[in-house]
Parts: structure tokens; C-alpha cells; sequence
């Protein structure tokens, strides 16, 4: 039994090492005879053999009318190649950028489809996910999407996208497998927790050595400073409503004490039973923070972001908290 899992890994392995060889990560990509495999199908095997038989049975009967038939299922059997790569061949995929997902989450992978003629039924399928038929496909550019849910967070690669078609009367399949390079982040799954702790901090304090116990709801002197253009990522709640309603452009509020607002969100101090927990509440304060336009820092260990706000500052947090202690895979 263990040589019979050797030898199915081995093959395995070789197979995956001739396809990284044969098919590199690639988008997009244009499928050709070099990119296109066929076999026959189960169907189709049991659809020749009988073919074969009536073509012994009409050869030691000496009956002509078996023979003819026997040839024209022969006939109709080769034009079957020829229909199915023609279905598949000059099909060009493309991925398009995957946003930012999450631990349990459906995530949405979607691929851009682009043909000069029509091509019918379709089947794409990753190995994480459900299939997706197209019993038709016309249009000169369509996008699908497949559903998966990542399991873990950090780098997320979803791995090759089989094309399948059983096109025209299934005795074929033709089918490829490409690694369209896809690629996204996924985040942890955020785990509230009460902010009043040793991970959050004022700019009174180190972000090493932060203070304990700091309402968040605490005000300050703040003092309006001014106007000034508006920065893409900002906060909405800085946004001047009213100076945009009178015509006068997107501005953003300026205020002389706002940076005294600012917290600090530290891993070493965050409570939690172990790595994983304590990042998963830090993926909530982050979202909290960002949501209630605060200004805050983040230290990960020997890493550390400036106290900032809006939602490049909530990504770029977000994903230092998913890859923090992983590799980039490639």
C-alpha cells in the first residue's frame, strides 16, 4: 500500500515538473496545439471498441454493409479530433487582479475570456473550487469568476485553472492546464476584542514601551488649521462636505492637534493565546481604528509603519499583518 502512494506521489511529481516545464506561469495566455491535450474519453473508448467489432464482424462475415458502417463511425470518430481542438485552440485567458481576501471567506477569481469564434461547452475548474460551465460562448470578451475559500492566511495561490471541453459529441476530452499566475493576500479572520489594552498607545509614548489602559474615545484640543487638497485613501470624516457643496472642490480638513490622536498598535502587547490569535485581533483593531478615522502605528516585531489614517494606510497594515512570519511564495 505504501509503494502504491510512493509511486502515485512520484508520478505526481514528475507530471506537476513537465507541466511547470510545458506550461509556465503565464497571463495572458493564448491556447495552441503546444498548450492543448486530447484523449479520448470514456465514452469514446467504449464508442472505438465497438467499432473495431463491427468492423471484425463485417470482415469474417464478408458484410459489406457492417464494414461501410464500420467506417463511418471510423470517419465520424477522426472528424471528433479535429472538432474538439478547433473548439479550444486561439482561446486567449487572462487573470485579472484579485483583491485582498480573508481566512473562511468565498474569494472571487475572475479571468477575462477573449475568442474569434464561438466556442461551446466549456468547463473551468480550480482544484478548490466548484465547476463553472459554459454551455456557449460568443462574445469576443467575457468574464467568469470561480468562488474559492482560502483556508489560511498570507500568500494565496490557488493553483493551475483547468480548461475542459467534451465538444462536439463527447467521445474527445481536450483539456489544458494553466497557472495564470494568480496571486492575493489573505487576511486573518478579525476577532474582536476590548481596544482599552497595552496595544494601544498615545504619541506620548515609544511604540516598544506603549501605555496601558487608553480610551479611545479620549478628546483633545484640536484646533482647525485649514484646508487642503484631498489625498486619495483619506478618511471621509476629513472630507469639507461643505466646501465641495459650494463648488469649490475636494478638500480635506487640517487640524493642529490631530496628531495627537495617535495610537499605536503593538503585537508584542496584544493579549492572545498564541501567534495566530493575537494577529487576528490585530487585523480587527485595524479595521476599527481605519473605520473611525483614527491615526495609528503598527510595530510587528522589527518592522514598524508611521501613525497614519485612510485606506492605503488600512491596507498596508492589513496585509503586514497577513504575511508577518511567512515567505512569499513564487
Amino acid at each position: 500500500m505504501k509503494l502504491r502512494q510512493w509511486l502515485k506521489q512520484l508520478g505526481r511529481s514528475r507530471f506537476e515538473a513537465w507541466l511547470a516545464r510545458q506550461l509556465p506561469p503565464r497571463s495572458p495566455i493564448r491556447l495552441n496545439r503546444e498548450r492543448i491535450f486530447i484523449f479520448p474519453s470514456q465514452f469514446g473508448a467504449v464508442f472505438l471498441a465497438l467499432d473495431i467489432a463491427f468492423y471484425l464482424i463485417g470482415t469474417n462475415y464478408q458484410n459489406n454493409l457492417v464494414l461501410l458502417l464500420s467506417l463511418l463511425l471510423l470517419s465520424l470518430f477522426l472528424g471528433c479530433i479535429f472538432q474538439s481542438f478547433r473548439n479550444l485552440d486561439g482561446l486567449e485567458l487572462e487573470a485579472l487582479p484579485t483583491a485582498d481576501g480573508q481566512v473562511g471567506e468565498p474569494l472571487r477569481l475572475s479571468v477575462r475570456l477573449r475568442t474569434e469564434i464561438s466556442r461551446y461547452a466549456l468547463r473551468l475548474h480550480l482544484p478548490s473550487s466548484d465547476r463553472l460551465r459554459l454551455a456557449e460562448l460568443r462574445s469576443p470578451s467575457e468574464i467568469v469568476s470561480l468562488t474559492v475559500v482560502p483556508s489560511q492566511r498570507g500568500w494565496y495561490r490557488p493553483g493551475r485553472l483547468q480548461v475542459r471541453s467534451d465538444y462536439p459529441l463527447g467521445l474527445f476530452r481536450t483539456w489544458t492546464v494553466l497557472d495564470l499566475d494568480w496571486q492575493a493576500v489573505i487576511l486573518p479572520q478579525p476577532e474582536r476584542w476590548p481596544l482599552q489594552t497595552e496595544a494601544i498607545a498615545t504619541t506620548s509614548a515609544t511604540p516598544e514601551q506603549p501605555v496601558s489602559t487608553v480610551e479611545l474615545h479620549q478628546t483633545t484640543s484640536e484646533e482647525f488649521a485649514g484646508l487642503q487638497p484631498y489625498q486619495p485613501g483619506e478618511s471621509l470624516r476629513r472630507v469639507a462636505w461643505k466646501q465641495l457643496a459650494q463648488g469649490r472642490g475636494l478638500h480635506s480638513k487640517a487640524f493642529s492637534g490631530e496628531r495627537s490622536q495617535q495610537r499605536w498598535l503593538s503585537l508584542q502587547h496584544t493579549p492572545g493565546q498564541d501567534l495566530e490569535q493575537r494577529l487576528r485581533r490585530l487585523t480587527w483593531a485595524v479595521q476599527e481604528l481605519s473605520r473611525r478615522g483614527e491615526f495609528f502605528g503598527l510595530v510587528l516585531g522589527s518592522q514598524r509603519w508611521e501613525a497614519d489614517t485612510g485606506s492605503v494606510h488600512q491596507r498596508t497594515c492589513l496585509q503586514a499583518i497577513a504575511l508577518y512570519g511567512l515567505e512569499r511564495t513564487v
